[in-house]
């Protein structure tokens, strides 16, 4: 018998495990990384069974964090995850909700300035994963956290033009990355393995920074048209995006794989907005922002928008 197209791919499962808030009020400074405004973050302790929600300093707007206020990568602010809902905006979230993800935190309420910056910092996920740990984490016992599991039968190909997301069924209770990246030199061909672990997500992961720049022309132009970076460190070794030329990076890399290192990082905070763990050996080829959203709504479809914390 052929599989029935209309079964159900994915389940909900309840672990173990207890759901976790951050211990106490902590507050993150610093800058949007796309634009040159100030940029503040309040993480605060928030109640069992509610979720990452987004709230708006001032105005009290809120925005659950979840694909249903995604906004559409037409009209993103280049080309990252962020979240609308009435006339608040929270933009690229997917550092902080890595972290968030890495370090199995459950239920936080963000608290942000009214132009809805998420502070960059170095353009990876470590400011944010240094200020949660510094607070400290709390458990909250009363309410168990839950994850998204694969049917054993099934595996999801989802098909771009240049990349594919492969998802298969996995026995045990953890997310398997196997991630790949194909670009012109400098970069290359680059690969890298990750067992989701919080111990290996602080040591290996939260680290990689980003990259944006095709050709580094010269430092005034760069800064011109991207005002929230720092890139007058000397030979750019904290500088908060990778930047290269045609043949070689300027910015000192942290590990020679650091490219494809950020891309599981953001899969990572894309995945996030499900608001569960998901527990699948994955395959990332060549990917981005674009596949792990069309990912995440696909999931989000199945379960018709309930997924809850």
């Amino acid at each position: 018998m052929g599989k029935n197209p209309n079964a159900a791919i994915y389940y909900i499962k309840t672990l173990n495990s207890p759901q976790r808030t951050v211990a106490r009020e902590v507050a993150i400074d610093g800058h949007g990384g796309f634009i040159s405004e100030p940029a503040k973050v309040i993480l605060v302790p928030w109640k069992p069974d509610t979720g990452i929600v987004f709230e708006v300093s001032g105005d009290h707007n809120r925005v659950p964090a979840n694909p249903k206020f995604l906004i559409p990568r037409s009209d993103a602010p280049f080309k990252t995850t962020s979240l609308r809902y009435c006339d608040a905006r929270i933009l690229t979230v997917e550092h902080l909700l890595a972290a968030l993800y890495g370090l199995g935190i459950t239920n936080l309420h963000v608290i942000v300035e009214p132009n809805g910056c998420i502070p960059f910092s170095d353009g990876s996920s470590e400011v944010f994963a240094r200020a949660l740990l510094t607070a400290g984490l709390r458990e909250q016992p009363g309410a168990k956290k839950r994850a998204i599991y694969l049917r054993k039968a099934d595996s999801i190909t989802l098909e771009g033009e240049d990349g594919n997301i492969l998802l298969e069924p996995i026995k045990s209770e953890k997310m398997m990355i196997s991630a790949h990246i194909s670009y012109p030199n400098p970069i290359g061909i680059q690969h890298f393995e990750y067992v989701h672990d919080e111990n290996f997500f602080c040591l290996e992961l939260a680290r990689a920074r980003t990259f944006q720049f095709k050709y580094f022309k010269d430092l005034e132009t760069t800064r011109e048209k991207f005002p929230g970076f720092m890139l007058d460190t000397w030979r750019y070794i904290n500088s908060n995006s990778i930047i290269y030329t045609e043949q070689t990076f300027i910015t000192h890399l942290r590990w020679a794989n650091e490219c494809v290192r950020h891309k599981v990082l953001d899969f990572l905070g894309d995945i996030k907005l499900l608001g569960f763990p998901l527990f699948a050996s994955i395959n990332l080829y060549k990917t981005g922002h674009a596949y792990n959203h069309a990912l995440i709504n696909k999931i989000w479809d199945q379960f018709d928008g309930a997924l809850n914390v």
